[in-house]
């Protein structure tokens, strides 16, 4: 988030926050009953994973898509 706030990109923080919100609480949800305490922590870094990871992906799809 501090990235976006440097580059001026801070009108995507808030989406940002509430997919990582409602992705961490989805996850941890699931992954509490099945392995305790260290499922909110699993879920955490799966949800930091996904926007650190996909989100560039998918921008990319994309702008090749709109290339091609």
């Amino acid at each position: 988030m501090t990235v976006k706030q440097v580059k001026r990109q801070v009108y995507l923080i808030p989406g940002q926050s509430a997919f990582l919100a409602a992705t961490s609480l989805a996850l941890g949800h699931k992954l509490l009953y099945k392995t305790g305490i260290e499922g909110i922590g699993t879920a955490c870094l799966l949800a930091q994973s996904a926007v650190i990871v996909f989100r560039p992906l998918w921008r990319k799809l994309v702008h090749n898509k709109k290339a091609g």
